[in-house]
């Protein structure tokens, strides 16, 4: 089964039915307004890791809004120390610049730990938007970015690309 989608002027196929239902969803979401559109996530765990209580505090609000259990981290050794006794996050949202270990560096330290943690989303959360540091991130293995300031059109993208489909309800 084919399926072609227009979005922006571009054409995409896909075959796999499970990632029909999943690119699917994500095209809806980058068309919508945040009126549009109602989000729950359901049962999802998100770590925060900001080092600026007013932006870890905001992030909070925003995504327990949505329903989310979220932890915040003031740092990058915080992060890790929560992840050896903790590991049981569907999403990490990490700041890059950060007294310490910056997001990079902790990141590498969590990709390169144990299985269970391994394997967990990285978003990097920047106000950095140089190709410079976007390949920083991409050789620490963060799976995708965001940039700040972001509208919450942007954090709900961001939420349906990288938590399990089964946590995210969109109505």
């Amino acid at each position: 089964m084919w399926v072609s989608l227009y979005h922006r002027d571009i054409q995409h196929y896909w075959q796999n039915p499970t990632v029909i239902f999943i690119k699917l969803r994500l095209q809806t979401m980058e068309c919508m307004q945040e009126e549009d559109v109602e989000l729950t996530l359901d049962g999802a765990r998100i770590l925060v890791v900001e080092d600026n209580r007013l932006n870890a505090r905001s992030l909070k609000r925003q995504l327990e809004f949505f329903n989310a259990e979220v932890e915040v981290c003031m740092s990058g050794e915080d992060a890790l120390e929560k992840l050896s006794h903790d590991n049981k996050f569907d999403l990490i949202l990490m700041d890059f610049r950060m007294p310490g270990i910056n997001g990079i560096e902790t990141t590498k330290r969590i990709r390169s730990s144990g299985v269970s943690i391994r394997k967990i989303p990285i978003v990097a959360v920047t106000a950095d938007v140089s190709e410079k540091r976007k390949e920083e991130f991409h050789r620490a293995k963060m799976n995708d970015v965001m940039f700040k300031p972001f509208e919450l059109k942007e954090l709900m993208v961001i939420l349906t690309r990288w938590l399990p489909p089964k946590k995210v309800i969109i109505s």
